[in-house]
Formats: C-alpha cells, structure tokens, sequence
C-alpha cells in the first residue's frame, strides 16, 4: 500500500509542478526519473486515487463537485 500510495504523490507533485510553472499539459506529464509521461487524464485520477486512500467522504464530495470530467473530455488533443 505504502510503495502504491507513494507513486500517486509521485504523479500529484510532477501535475502540480507543470502547473505552477505554467507549462503545458496538452502532450502529457513528464514524470522525473522516468522516461515517459502520463496523460493529464491520468494525472487527475490519481488525485482522486489519493483522496480516495485518505478520506472516503473527500473523494465522494470530489467525484460529486469536480469538473475534470467535463474539462477532459473537451481537452486539446496533441497535433491537433
């Protein structure tokens, strides 16, 4: 559970700091120390993932409020 919980944190810090210096999205999220990235959709699922293993109720009130469903499927495809 813990090697699990840490590799969602991974993912969370790699999509925050792509935020927070403005970088784009679009062609997925570089994760550091490895050779790929992830796509923005799986980046938000592992927010959820993680609200999940913390708190049943936030992870209910955040499947019931979010947005990202509805900004995901309306998200700029690569080369488009």
């Amino acid at each position: 559970m813990r090697r699990y919980a840490l590799g969602i944190v991974k993912t969370m810090h790699a999509l925050r700091n792509r935020v927070a210096h403005h970088e784009p999205l679009v062609n997925g999220i570089p994760l550091p120390g490895e050779n790929r990235r992830i796509t923005l959709a799986d980046a938000v699922q592992a927010c959820f993932d993680l609200a999940m293993i913390l708190d049943r109720d936030l992870y209910a009130w955040l499947m019931d409020d979010s947005t990202m469903k509805l900004v995901l499927e309306h998200e700029p495809q690569p080369n488009e």
